[in-house]
């Protein structure tokens, strides 16, 4: 998604639904995120504080 980086947050490889956060998500409080089900975005959340 553009330039920033996303990490996996929740960590059940198995799950159907996973969430992804950025990954200044705690060093600069970014709350940019996006859920997957089946590998297929299905909500996303695109504010970023940050370059």
């Amino acid at each position: 998604m553009g330039n920033h980086r996303f990490t996996l947050y929740n960590h059940n490889d198995a799950a159907i639904k996973k969430r992804w956060i950025c990954t200044k998500w705690t060093s600069r409080k970014c709350r940019a995120a996006f859920v997957t089900i089946n590998d297929e975005i299905v909500k996303k959340i695109n504010e970023h504080n940050h370059d």
